[in-house]
């Protein structure tokens, strides 16, 4: 639901002196979630040991801040890093305690998210941040509804290519590409039985981006018109800037490979560079410049041990649906930092937080770890139907 009003545009005019209503969003969901998780006794150990790396990413970043100085993009970038481990955690207890009906609730919840984003899109109602924030967040559904469709769930099929269609519209073009590798990624990876029908589909969704690339305008003009400074396989792509400000991100950063010039300085130089850059629209770059080779060490420990206790979750259960979800929609954000800053915007970690903490707290996996099962809680009863499938997984 902060997703939903993050999208909505109303809260775009809202200001706390100069704080932006982003940064506001991050301390109050990120308040709120600790808050939550204190009110529970057991939080399961495979979600505590991934925010705890998460933990020691954030607190070299603090330590970072304090020497080098407080930025306003710096202290916002920490604020939600520490509120994608806040949800991790609350939604890891919750999954836990509760079982497989907050499943459920995830699902209906991200059905009524995508017929917003797609419709915003049709009707050209997007306003934050233009199409691209909205594609974004398209693509943290698009992840959900492929891992339905990779559990047999038809239907789920019709929700992703709308939602593809959402974002080919937005005209991003990175966040296009990520979605369609996901599909193609989970067209590949789906049931045998099904495969003849998936390459079939496949090749027609591949078709179909040749086409947009190639001969719809909007799009196609979005590639081949502007600042053609980036060549890959011989063709000429449009960066808009980006590649001059990344040559000198990069060769700045090698002056402090270790530890790093500090939270927000890449940010600051990519405005002094340009002032239609208030962010180095890479994320990859941004953590070397800001953070120093620690910093991508810790992004990569975490990474990789989320990765392996999302597989593990999903081995455990063929029924779960989260466990996949997450890893489509980690692999979409890890495609769309090479180009955009993702992991500046609470309204996409936020639900990537919570869809890992979802995976996360399954009681198997725990149990596996060597924590015993929880006695579960009265599950909320909010969506009484439908609650079979989940709740045979939890």
């Amino acid at each position: 639901m902060v997703t939903v009003v993050a999208l909505s545009g109303t809260i775009n005019y809202f200001r706390v002196a100069s704080i932006s209503y982003t940064a506001i969003m991050a301390v109050l969901t990120g308040a709120i979630s600790l808050t939550l998780v204190l009110q529970y006794d057991h939080v399961p150990r495979p979600a505590a040991r991934v925010a705890a790396i998460g933990i020691l990413f954030v607190a070299w970043m603090l330590g970072l801040l304090l020497i080098d100085g407080s930025t306003r993009q710096g202290a916002q970038f920490i604020t939600v890093q520490a509120t994608f481990v806040a949800a991790l955690l609350l939604a890891a207890t919750a999954r836990y305690v509760i079982g497989g009906q907050l499943d459920v609730v995830v699902a209906r919840c991200l059905r009524f998210t995508s017929s917003v984003l797609i419709g915003s899109e049709i009707l050209g109602a997007s306003h934050v941040g233009g199409g691209r924030i909205v594609a974004m967040v398209s693509l943290l559904c698009l992840s959900w509804f492929l891992a339905e469709y990779r559990h047999g769930k038809g239907k789920s099929l019709w929700w992703s290519l709308a939602i593809l269609l959402g974002i080919a519209i937005s005209l991003s073009r990175t966040a296009l590409l990520a979605g369609f590798v996901l599909f193609i990624v989970a067209m590949l990876l789906s049931p045998r039985k099904r495969r003849i029908r998936n390459i079939l589909f496949s090749l027609l969704v591949i078709a179909a981006a040749v086409w947009a690339v190639t001969s719809w305008a909007p799009l196609r003009d979005r590639f081949s018109q502007g600042d053609l400074s980036l060549s890959v396989a011989g063709i000429k792509i449009n960066t808009e800037g980006r590649s001059k400000v990344w040559s000198v991100l990069w060769s700045q950063a090698q002056n402090e490979r270790f530890i790093g010039h500090g939270p927000g300085s890449a940010s600051a130089l990519s405005v002094s560079l340009d002032p239609a850059f208030d962010n180095p629209h890479n994320d990859y770059l941004r953590l070397f410049y800001d953070f120093g080779a620690v910093g991508i060490v810790l992004f990569a420990w975490f990474s990789v041990r989320s990765a392996r206790l999302l597989r593990h979750a999903g081995k455990i259960s063929r029924t779960l649906i989260p466990p996949i979800a997450a890893l489509y929609a980690g692999l979409a954000v890890m495609i769309m930092m090479a180009t955009d800053n993702p992991l500046d915007y609470p309204f996409v970690m936020i639900p990537l937080g919570a869809l890992i903490g979802l995976s996360l707290g399954t009681p198997g996996l725990a149990k596996r770890q060597g924590q015993p099962a929880p006695r579960l809680v009265h599950p909320i009863q909010v969506f009484p139907t439908g609650t079979k499938d989940c709740m045979s997984a939890s």
